[in-house]
């Protein structure tokens, strides 16, 4: 439920409601989707000052409004497999090594590395639960060329073994 500091903290939601509230009428015509309209303008209005103010308190939200660690948490996200390190992604972002190695930890809150493998865990994971690619086209998809590598660091990441893991269909 919003409260009154943010209806009056975000002026077209108040508006809007305020107008809302007073206009409901359905007997003019085009009532009822200009009703609709009104609230699919109040929910996306309502969205954007909830994430507004989550961005305030949540690191991932304040790396993502960062132009240069922004740029490099849409790389980690989109294309994972590329074989990244630090120094690639501060180059990415258009940093140097050590000010973008400091301003990610600050945002995020882990390492860029850390981040970059708890991204590709996560889709060895999606695709050894969805799809039955053997385990070297997986290593292949996440970024590891080594299949004994990818087994390695899937086994420290999720305590158990791809193979297992596929079994358990977790």
């Amino acid at each position: 439920m919003l409260d009154q500091a943010t209806r009056e903290g975000h002026g077209l939601l108040g508006d809007t409601l305020g107008r809302l509230a007073g206009e409901w009428d359905l007997a003019e015509p085009g009532a009822t989707l200009v009703a609709l309209r009104a609230f699919e303008l109040v929910f996306v209005l309502a969205l954007r000052a909830a994430v507004g103010e989550l961005a305030e308190g949540s690191p991932v939200l304040r790396a993502l409004r960062h132009p240069a660690i922004g740029t490099a948490l849409h790389a980690v996200q989109t294309r994972f497999a590329e074989s990244w390190t630090v120094e690639s992604l501060a180059a990415q972002a258009g940093m140097s090594r050590s000010a973008f190695a400091a301003t990610f930890r600050e945002l995020v809150g882990e390492a860029p590395i850390r981040h970059l493998t708890a991204r590709r865990m996560q889709e060895a994971a999606r695709l050894l639960s969805e799809t039955m690619l053997a385990h070297s086209r997986i290593s292949e998809r996440v970024g590891y060329h080594s299949t004994v590598g990818f087994h390695l660091a899937f086994r420290q990441w999720y305590g158990t073994t791809p193979g297992e893991y596929r079994r358990r269909g977790a």
